[in-house]
């Protein structure tokens, strides 16, 4: 067997999120359940919040104004939509590789 076979990638999650929000916490369980190492930051402060959604629309070039904000990689994803889309074409990519 190759050692290439063997090795396993940590995959990393970093989730801005509030402690009140329902798809903050579906998006860590989502997460988790795909063996993703989590970062978790809260933003329940609002100004922090608010410095938050300025200082990402500033480094994306779009409107950012809802958490959760979730980056898989270091890979920019958005929010739980697009992470439930995210892990859907990741779990496809690696069946396809597997045959």
């Amino acid at each position: 067997m190759s050692d290439d076979i063997l090795k396993t990638t940590t995959k990393t999650a970093l989730v801005y999120g509030k402690s009140n929000c329902p798809n903050c916490t579906s998006a860590k369980l989502l997460l988790e359940k795909n063996n993703y190492v989590i970062d978790y930051v809260s933003l329940d402060d609002a100004e922090a919040r608010k410095e938050f959604y300025a200082k990402t629309q500033e480094e994306l070039g779009n409107p950012v104004m809802s958490v959760p904000q979730i980056w898989c990689n270091n890979q920019y994803i958005g929010g739980y939509q697009a992470l439930i889309e995210y892990i859907a074409v990741e779990n496809s990519v690696k069946f396809d590789e597997e045959f």
